[in-house]
């Protein structure tokens, strides 16, 4: 089937239609929703666990108070990306391909198309490499963050997470340290977790200093092993795309380290979430990636994920290329999520 590449409808419908695979937080806690408006609206929300209280014959029945339910506004910032292919650069060896272009594109409109494809998928790639790091923020910040391109914050949105809730180990509690009780650790946050939320503790992800802590104490290399074979998990160290699978604690939660990194605005190698870091949380919150519309003056509202656009401009001679994402990582229940700094 051909595609119109010209056409900012169809350029996007087929772009969102084909989508790579997404990160590994986005993709294993957080859920993708759409808006149709360019404000989006997140309702805030805390458990409870008050008992239903009985009643005698002939009374009437107890008024329930609301659900605790907090509405915020948030008006999400855009990624705009875009590339210039210029004429001359049609004629060029693209990246992957034989210097006499066996591919069988030899076609100006040919030659245009496989390179924006080249660059669309480039640019994808780096939209969904900066939502997944705003999902890190999340999930081991509480705030996540909007950069420019010169790595300045320019909006942090705070997810409301409780002091409570954020943990920080000293001295003899340190990871670290001798005297380190990992385990009993982890324990404790998924009681918060459990009794604050409502909701069961489920996971746990490590940043990688804290990875190499954990997985450096005796007891918990003892433990593991024994949690690994209670659980049936065949492989504890199977890895996913962006993450590792450590294994299982005592109560089945499950142990990750995220392997996944960026290059950060200084040009270094970075990784995704805090190292010294220990995040958990239960995979029942409510953890959305929400896309704000994208409006364009010439192809009009798109509700969607990315937005895409091509067009021509004579002199110099060359067409340009636009992807556009409105994109916030938000968690709606942060009562179900403890972060720790344990290093």
């Amino acid at each position: 089937m051909a595609y119109d590449l010209t056409d900012a409808t169809t350029l996007t419908g087929f772009i969102n239609q084909n989508l790579p695979r997404r990160p590994w937080l986005f993709r294993k806690f957080f859920a993708p929703k759409l808006h149709d408006t360019t404000q989006i609206a997140v309702d805030i929300v805390k458990g409870s666990k008050k008992l239903a209280p009985f009643r005698r014959e002939g009374e009437e029945s107890t008024v329930k108070s609301s659900i605790g339910v907090t509405t915020k506004f948030f008006g999400p910032n855009q990624i705009s990306l875009k590339n210039l292919t210029k004429a001359f650069g049609i004629a060029k060896r693209a990246a992957g391909q034989q210097f006499s272009y066996a591919d069988g594109v030899k076609t100006i409109d040919g030659r245009i198309a496989f390179k924006l494809g080249q660059e669309q998928q480039d640019m994808v790639n780096r939209i969904y490499a900066t939502i997944e790091k705003m999902c890190a923020d999340a999930l081991f910040t509480g705030e996540v963050n909007n950069y420019d391109a010169n790595g300045n914050v320019i909006e942090t949105f705070d997810i409301g997470l409780d002091d409570s809730h954020k943990i920080t180990l000293t001295s003899g509690a340190l990871w670290s340290a001798g005297t380190a009780t990992p385990l009993e650790d982890i324990d404790a946050w998924c009681d918060i977790v459990e009794s604050d939320s409502a909701l069961p503790a489920t996971d746990v992800v490590f940043g990688a200093n804290a990875k190499k802590a954990f997985r450096g104490n005796d007891k918990v290399l003892k433990q593991l092993s024994v949690n690994t074979a209670k659980f049936a998990q065949i492989d504890p160290q199977k890895k996913e795309n962006g993450a590792q699978f450590l294994g299982y604690t005592s109560d089945g939660v499950r142990l990750w380290a995220v392997t996944e990194t960026y290059e950060n605005s200084a040009g270094s190698i970075a990784s995704i979430v805090p190292a010294d870091y220990v995040a958990v949380f239960s995979d029942q919150m409510a953890a959305n990636v929400h896309f704000g519309m994208i409006e364009d003056m010439k192809a009009g509202n798109f509700v969607g994920e990315i937005f895409s656009k091509v067009w021509d401009e004579e002199d110099p001679s060359g067409r340009w290329l636009k992807c556009a994402s409105a994109p916030l990582a938000y968690v709606a229940q942060p009562d179900a999520l403890v972060v720790a700094k344990v290093l």
